[in-house]
């Protein structure tokens, strides 16, 4: 048994090889009698199979009903084409409607409507949309038993767990939302319901919102949200009858559209009573919980088994929302099972070209000087060597997906993607760092309660640039450091079905350890 902190313990298993292990983590105080919520992490190295063990596991059960929550649509996609059963792959608003992005006056109203919060079915039902909508019928498909899920974590609060039969999560957990609570705007949106609803009833629930009643407001909120969808549908109806044409709607009517969230508003008082500490981010009657938690919270209320896909597990990060959320729900107890494997691959090269770290702050400077020699670099991989070349720098520097003639991705970009493992050659411009505001943000949200640290004390020897403070560099590392090393394996370097002499020339500091120990490294002066 290891210490992880004084909250968490921890046991360690290897094989014989040395090339797997796995970590048991759970909380200190953990009685067996205990009900466990399972987080199974598959957090071995990209390339080995991952991936292919979540899909041959789903297309083995052809009955079940699976989700599958991942950070980007493309990855769903892709996935799509490899499920074997019926499996739609969700999308917001902005994406889905197939009017939204048409340069005509519909997609100019439905815009304008989204805007200014306009409930998306209230927008379906304003512009007549029929049938052929895709995204009212993708919520139809999902509520099928025989149809499985693929969505952004941004939906995570759409669906209850008891409807799937496996959940999987792929790639990093990141990001958060915002609860906001301003009992006068409430109030005032109550106000828009004055003739829909008795008004013996309404009192009631103004008293509810102004005492921030949760145990009253909820026994309300069925009553409730049914009577704000009721009322506005039937503003809407009233009014595409008098005007029978689409048209730009009249901010007069727009205003008087109801937009409480009633869920929302309950769980904003939920989680404030358990609170007391301030564990949350709450500020000025705001609560901003993270999409790791919302997680956990649905799993409290349907027990199942979560399994992640991601090698550059943030292991800190996931364990301190999981501390924190056990001390809001004390009946809540996390057991995390990582799994990690070790494997190398000496024909992999990754050759640092220089010591210049190529920041993004002093990058315009830089670029003068080493875009001829980058030029000749990929001339040389590409015409001479018949190589195909990718590059991986900032997002500022990539311009319709390419830099420099060839095909580009940017820092934080490409996780779960693996249309790069056909690439020979990596380029890799610039230093992946967090700016002083990041580094602050962690640290009051993490760490709040002990010293404050140097936030701009960094080392900068030996080719980096990272904080000397131990915080900060695990932050850095797991977040920053770990996300380069996650792009680089989009070149699949150590998938059996592309162990080819993959070479990566690095203009930049901060070489991941990882990558040094993985592959072959050397350092060469121009």
């Amino acid at each position: 048994m290891n210490k992880v902190n004084d909250y968490f313990r921890s046991d360690v298993f290897n094989d014989d090889e040395g090339i797997n292990s796995s970590e048991i983590i759970y909380r200190a105080n953990f009685a067996p009698n205990e009900i466990k919520y399972n987080h199974f992490i598959d957090a071995r190295q990209p390339g080995v199979g991952k991936t292919t063990n979540m899909l041959n596991s789903i297309n083995s059960n052809t009955e079940g009903k699976d989700l599958i929550i991942a950070s980007s649509h493309e990855f769903l996609e892709e996935i799509k084409k490899k499920i074997k059963k019926k499996f739609v792959v969700l999308k917001g608003f902005s994406r889905a409607c197939q009017k939204y992005n048409d340069d005509t006056k519909e997609g100019e109203i439905i815009r304008e409507m989204h805007k200014k919060e306009i409930p998306n079915k209230l927008i379906c039902m304003y512009m007549k949309c029929q049938g052929a909508c895709y995204y009212r019928n993708q919520f139809s498909q999902a509520i099928k038993e025989d149809v499985s899920v693929g969505m952004p974590i941004q939906f995570l609060h759409l669906y209850e767990f008891y409807l799937f039969n496996s959940i999987h999560i792929e790639e990093r957990v990141q990001g958060s939302f915002k609860l906001e609570w301003n009992t006068k705007e409430i109030r005032k949106e109550l106000f828009k319901l004055i003739n829909d609803i008795d008004s013996q009833k309404l009192k009631k629930i103004q008293e509810y919102i102004k005492n921030k009643d949760f145990k009253n407001l909820q026994s309300e909120a069925a009553y409730l949200s049914d009577a704000i969808m009721e009322s506005n549908t039937k503003k809407v109806t009233n009014y595409t009858k008098v005007h029978k044409e689409v048209a730009k709607p009249d901010s007069k009517f727009l205003n008087h559209i109801c937009k409480l969230n009633v869920n929302n508003l309950l769980f904003y008082l939920e989680l404030e009573s358990r609170d007391k500490e301030n564990k949350l981010e709450n500020n000025l009657n705001s609560i901003s919980l993270s999409y790791q938690q919302l997680l956990f919270y649905r799993q409290l209320d349907y027990n199942i088994d979560l399994k992640y896909n991601c090698a550059s597990f943030p292991k800190n990060e996931f364990l301190h929302y999981l501390k924190v959320f056990e001390e809001l729900y004390p009946q809540y107890t996390g057991v995390v099972q990582i799994k990690r494997s070790h494997h190398k691959n000496k024909n992999v090269k990754i050759i640092k070209m220089n010591n210049s770290g190529h920041y993004k702050s002093h990058l315009n400077p830089q670029l003068t000087t080493y875009k001829p020699i980058i030029k000749k670099l990929i001339r040389n991989e590409k015409y001479n060597k018949k190589k195909k070349v990718c590059v991986l720098t900032y997002m500022g520097l990539v311009k319709d997906g390419k830099f420099l003639g060839s095909d580009a991705f940017w820092f934080g970009a490409s996780h779960g993607i693996n249309k790069y493992r056909k690439y020979d050659v990596l380029i890799v411009l610039g230093t992946h760092l967090p700016d002083i505001d990041t580094y602050e943000n962690y640290y009051l949200e993490h760490h709040s309660d002990e010293d404050i640290p140097n936030f701009e004390d960094f080392d900068k020897s030996d080719g980096k640039m990272i904080p000397k403070d131990e915080r900060l560099k695990a932050f850095y590392k797991e977040k920053f450091e770990d996300d380069v090393y996650d792009s680089v394996h989009r070149l699949r370097p150590l998938w059996q079905n592309n162990r080819k002499n993959i070479t990566v020339y690095w203009f930049g500091n901060n070489v991941p350890e990882k990558l040094k120990e993985e592959f072959d490294y050397e350092e060469r002066d121009f």
